[in-house]
């Protein structure tokens, strides 16, 4: 169970989120504010390649709250 320390616009920071991303609240570029709004950003990735996957691995590293992956699928190669 998740302790809320701090809530706003629907995005809450638990003890452990305070403590994970400890790094970002103390840039002055992010902040606590940065990171609640990095919580309650959605983003859609298409395609889950060469430059997709790290893509969402970083943004998941970053705390975005929810992540999308699609993958066409072209069937014969090419």
């Amino acid at each position: 169970m998740t302790d809320p320390l701090i809530q706003a616009n629907g995005a809450a920071l638990s003890h452990k989120e305070i403590r994970r991303y400890s790094r970002h609240l103390l840039m002055p570029e992010v902040g606590l504010e940065g990171q609640k709004r990095l919580k309650a950003a959605s983003v859609l990735i298409i395609g889950t390649g060469g430059l997709g996957s790290p893509v969402a691995m970083y943004l998941a590293a970053a705390g975005v709250g929810r992540i999308g992956l699609v993958r066409p699928h072209r069937a014969g190669g090419l």
